[in-house]
């Protein structure tokens, strides 16, 4: 009997031990607690908030919301956001504060190329901290000016001269009759006194008036260029500055004309092509004392 009690008090405390084992590794399977804050950027319409291309001179709205450790319940203290350009830290913001829930919008200007980094971090005052980030990539922006080819010095004549009269800025070339009747097509503007008003003039090929009163013969022209006209407030120091490349104004076609008359020396044309191209022409001289000749500056986009 006694040795049947011996038996069953081992059975029970094996039991015991085993009961007491499982509910130790139970336990240990447990995940742990994590003692951080919560930080994450904002996803809304508008934020950018995810790796992505951009352009130099945008601007992007970075949203943060940061909150306490639910179970810690310890205050936020500090706040940071940095941006990284290749590889060149700067803190945009380092803020102390003492609140449960962070949120807060920056708007910042992608201001030069590269490959940029966003991390923002919130920290509590057990000194926990978490921290999220995006990249983004930079591209250069692309150069608005156009490049631009200059003929200087180009002298012009009108029916009493010997010198041509029709200038095409694609080829940059001065025309006789006989040359620009073969080359109608090249044609962009021309150089002649106005009959009405007897005055120095420069006109598209598709004006009604040069057509009119037979001009050189080009009332047989098949082709005819749309050239458009405009005199402008440019000073000849604007006209001279201008390099190999350059920002033409917009071009406002109800401003335009498709006859320039009563040229003075001095004055400067913006003009639009038949294909789109713009350009001035400058005036330089127009031998008063002479009369039909004029000499004259073509800038002119490539």
């Amino acid at each position: 009997m006694k040795k049947f009690k011996s038996a069953m008090l081992l059975i029970v405390m094996a039991i015991a031990i085993v009961s007491t084992s499982c509910k130790k590794d139970e336990k240990n399977d447990e995940p742990p607690i994590d003692p951080r804050p919560a930080i994450t950027f904002k996803v809304d319409a508008g934020f950018t908030a995810s790796d992505g291309d951009f352009t130099e001179g945008d601007e992007i709205k970075i949203g943060v919301v940061a909150n306490q450790n639910l179970i810690t319940k310890k205050k936020l203290t500090n706040f940071t956001l940095v941006r990284t350009i290749d590889g060149t830290a700067e803190t945009i913001t380092d803020e102390t504060i003492d609140i449960e829930t962070f949120n807060k919008d920056y708007t910042i200007e992608l201001s030069v190329p590269g490959n940029y980094k966003f991390t923002a971090k919130i920290t509590d005052e057990d000194s926990k901290s978490a921290e999220t980030s995006f990249e983004l990539t930079v591209d250069e922006k692309p150069d608005p000016r156009v490049p631009v080819k200059k003929n200087s010095d180009l002298e012009l004549g009108s029916t009493n001269d010997t010198l041509g009269s029709f200038y095409s800025t694609n080829y940059e070339q001065v025309y006789k009759i006989e040359e620009a009747a073969d080359n109608q097509e090249k044609v962009d503007f021309i150089f002649w006194k106005d009959p009405r008003v007897k005055a120095n003039s420069i006109t598209s090929p598709d004006n009604d008036l040069i057509g009119s009163v037979n001009f050189l013969g080009i009332h047989t022209w098949t082709v005819k260029n749309e050239t458009r006209f405009i005199i402008t407030e440019m000073t000849a120091e604007d006209f001279n500055a201008i390099e190999d490349k350059y920002l033409f104004p917009e071009f406002d076609p109800e401003a335009a004309a498709d006859l320039a008359s009563n040229l003075q020396a001095g004055d400067i044309l913006f003009f639009r092509t038949q294909e789109g191209k713009h350009g001035y022409i400058r005036i330089i001289d127009l031998y008063n004392t002479r009369g039909d000749r004029a000499l004259i500056d073509v800038i002119v986009e490539e």
